[in-house]
């Protein structure tokens, strides 16, 4: 199968190369080239095969792990969630929203080591004769015996390359520097091939297949701004393709214009209403808008059609959430879940969601399948969710997370992973009124680190719960010596201190406190506090 995939592409290249070198048909100039009359035969030939040609003849399989999903794909935050539901707010620094940065689109990926397009993109080598610029007669003489090493394969690609190169100047025609360009993107070298479209475009402006040809390759490498002007210019030269529309519709999604993206998706499922791409892609613009009925009624219709893909599962779950449909967008996620379509950012949004919605039991589930997932992350992703279900006094739900956090590793967590993950322990056993179970993991933190104010003040809260002032005024004044607790541990101190009715020396440890961290309710605490004092004289 590869041979004949190479077949059509050597095919499309030596008809190129004929067009450009003046030959009237193949058969002139291009030594062992085929008669004209045998050019349609052969194509059709070739055609066929190319859909299951493999990898190596397309872009290499490891250019799709560089790329960075999109919305199509997961979504880019569980936070999210609290962003645009107004959910509460929890600690999302390490699930930041995307970012705007140049990054390469999985859907261009996807789409471009598909053999259709492949073949297409090989037939785009043939010149339209209209508006494109000419070679000399030098350069046609030597472009006729690139083509014929290009023929010979890979290891002709590599010799022509060279030769290319030597004979490439800033006065050369614009036909060599879309040649080298086309040589390059055939070995997958695609910043020499935008050089060399580039060049070709500069050389000659009207040249339509070389600004098609350079918009492709910064779609592929991420350069979306410059590829909607690549493509803009297609379209003023003359009639465009589905696959520019499509593209165009993917660099215009990337840049910010959806409602653009929207109708270029539109075209391109009107000119290749086969494509499932551009369908997804119509779907995800109109999200893109919060035209989200419109966009979940697109998803139905493509679910329909294919139920066992899961990215269309997690497309509609965005819609769902973004339109305050948490309900549905569990049970979507869910069921991307079971088609193994999950990422660590979908089963935290999950969680997110089953939080959400008070389904706690549930959201330490869906946070358990995220910590599984991504072992690397497991610590970082189970404290935040212990914290946030702790927060919302879920600590069943936070404990069940901290302990599958303990069992997974064959060694506990050291250093500070371990102790933060004692500090949750703790707040867990306080919300669950154990008081010893909260003494021992408080304990067994300020013996690890007997300057961690957190642990100290937390003991002083517990001594001054059991009535043991002086143990626990004892801890605060030790907290409040550390840089970063002084504040913290007075404002503990003085609520001790007016508890026992000593509201002078409460008043001195309050004021302290609202020097250090100014507040508006500690400020009202004091007001409070002062009238307390003065009544009680």
């Amino acid at each position: 199968m590869k041979r004949h995939h190479r077949s059509f592409r050597l095919f499309a290249l030596v008809a190129a190369a004929a067009a450009l070198t003046g030959c009237s048909s193949l058969g002139e100039g291009v030594p062992g080239a085929a008669p004209e009359a045998e050019q349609a035969e052969q194509a059709e030939r070739a055609t066929a095969p190319a859909a299951a040609a493999s990898a190596d003849d397309q872009v290499s399989a490891d250019a799709a792990s560089d790329a960075a999903p999109t919305d199509a794909a997961a979504p880019t935050s569980g936070a999210s969630l609290a962003v645009e539901a107004s959910a509460p707010a929890q600690d999302g620094g390490a699930r930041g929203r995307a970012r705007q940065r140049r990054e390469r689109d999985e859907r261009v990926i996807r789409l471009w080591q598909d053999p259709e397009f492949q073949r297409r993109l090989q037939m785009s080598y043939i010149p339209l004769t209209e508006i494109e610029p000419s070679a000399t007669t030098l350069e046609q003489e030597e472009l006729a015996e690139i083509v014929g090493l290009v023929t010979e394969g890979e290891a002709g690609l590599e010799e022509a390359r060279l030769l290319i190169e030597r004979m490439r100047s800033d006065a050369s025609s614009a036909v060599v520097h879309f040649w080298y360009g086309t040589i390059a993107l055939q070995q997958g070298d695609f910043e020499a091939a935008k050089e060399g479209f580039a060049k070709a475009v500069d050389g000659f402006p009207r040249f339509l297949r070389a600004w098609n040809s350079l918009g492709l390759v910064q779609a592929q490498t991420g350069d979306f701004a410059g590829a909607v002007v690549s493509f803009a210019k297609v379209l003023e030269l003359g009639p465009a393709s589905a696959d520019t529309y499509g593209f165009l519709g993917i660099a215009l999604s990337s840049t910010g214009d959806h409602v653009g993206a929207e109708s270029a998706f539109r075209m391109a499922s009107m000119l290749d209403p086969a494509n499932f791409e551009w369908k997804v892609g119509l779907a995800q613009a109109l999200g893109a808008q919060a035209r989200f009925p419109d966009a979940i009624a697109q998803f139905d219709a493509l679910i329909k059609n294919r139920p066992d893909d899961p990215q269309l599962w997690l497309g509609q779950a965005q819609a769902f959430v973004k339109s305050g449909q948490f309900s549905k967008a569990a049970e979507n996620l869910e069921f991307a879940d079971l088609l193994g379509g999950s990422s660590v950012d979908t089963l935290r949004l999950l969680g997110d969601i089953y939080t959400q919605e008070q389904l706690y039991d549930s959201a330490a589930d869906a946070y358990v399948r995220a910590i599984d997932l991504a072992p690397d992350q497991a610590v970082a992703i189970g404290l935040e969710a212990a914290k946030g279900l702790t927060s919302r006094n879920a600590s069943d739900a936070a404990l069940a997370i901290v302990e599958h956090l303990e069992s997974i590793g064959s060694q506990p967590i050291e250093g500070e992973d371990g102790l933060e993950v004692l500090r949750v322990r703790a707040t867990i056993a306080r919300a669950q009124q154990d008081t010893e179970a909260e003494r021992a993991v408080l304990e067994e933190i300020e013996a690890a680190d007997p300057r961690d104010g957190w642990a100290i003040i937390q003991l002083g809260e517990l001594y001054a719960r059991e009535g043991q002032y002086e143990k626990a005024s004892f801890r605060f004044e030790m907290a409040s010596e550390m840089e970063g607790f002084t504040g913290e541990a007075q404002l503990a101190l003085g609520r001790m201190l007016v508890k026992e009715g000593r509201f002078a020396d409460a008043l001195v440890a309050l004021k302290r406190s609202f020097r250090e961290e100014p507040r508006d309710d500690l400020a009202n605490f004091i007001d409070q506090v002062e009238r307390a004092s003065k009544a009680a004289r």
